[in-house]
């Protein structure tokens, strides 16, 4: 197939623009199958926070599990992606952090899963790979003080080893956003197919996530938090619905 499109079951695939032959396994083309799959460029983030959990769930010592569960059982058919925030899982400590690991495996495929920290550091790309919590892309921000493309390669490359893996880097609010933005560029050429960016739309009011020029909505609290009632997943259902963002 070479570098240009290729089909599989009716979906077009993004096709790699620097890095020689195309894999079906590709994170970019694995983002292209989940949304033409799901018909939806909605990516749902997933933020248990015990103050906000549905009154329902409340009667669980360990709510984190039930109602990432419920979420995903309510939302799956509308979404494309599923963010998890690490730091909402991780403020129940250890019981959180297995929440995570389990509602994490709970994502029916093709949905991608991607771990929001964001990671400033290579040394929790172990963490978030097949020995770790199994995303298939994860979140990462530069420092303030680093725009050097040589320590932003080796940030991006530490979550890239395999071409199936993603990540997002944010680029916005940066006091030196002219001279990350010409390194991300850089870097997305050389990561093609693996690395994008995400930035916040301040009139939208949500997060864009863009890979290979696949765009991906960022909702939340929105959707998850719809309602605390009886009938929490049902509105959030129709909240997902109302934002999956494809055109009939």
């Amino acid at each position: 197939m070479g570098n240009g499109l290729g089909h599989v079951d009716g979906v077009a695939l993004v096709g790699a623009r620097t890095r020689g032959e195309i894999s079906l396994t590709w994170y970019a083309n694995r983002l292209r199958v989940a949304q033409e799959t799901q018909r939806s460029r909605l990516a749902l983030e997933i933020a248990p926070w015990l103050e906000k959990i549905p009154y329902p769930l409340q009667r669980y010592d360990d709510s984190f599990l039930p109602f990432s569960k419920a979420i995903i059982d309510a939302t799956a058919e509308f979404c494309c992606a599923y963010i998890f925030n690490l730091a909402a899982f991780l403020s129940l400590g250890a019981s959180g952090a297995i929440a995570l690991e389990r509602a994490i495996a709970y994502v029916p495929t093709p949905i991608i899963k991607i771990l929001h920290a964001p990671f400033t550091s290579p040394q929790y790309a172990r963490a978030v790979g097949e020995s770790g919590f199994a995303v298939d892309a994860v979140t990462l921000v530069s420092d303030q003080s680093i725009v050097e493309i040589a320590t932003l390669r080796a940030l991006v490359s530490a979550y890239l080893k395999q071409p199936d893996r993603g990540a997002y880097l944010y680029v916005v609010d940066h006091e030196k956003g002219d001279q990350l933005l010409e390194a991300v560029e850089e870097l997305e050429s050389e990561f093609a197919g693996q690395l994008g960016s995400y930035s916040w739309w301040q009139q939208r009011g949500y997060h864009e996530l863009e890979n290979a020029e696949l765009i991906t909505d960022w909702h939340g609290d929105t959707v998850i938090y719809a309602s605390r009632g009886d009938d929490f997943r049902a509105v959030m259902r129709e909240a997902a619905n109302a934002r999956r963002g494809w055109d009939a």
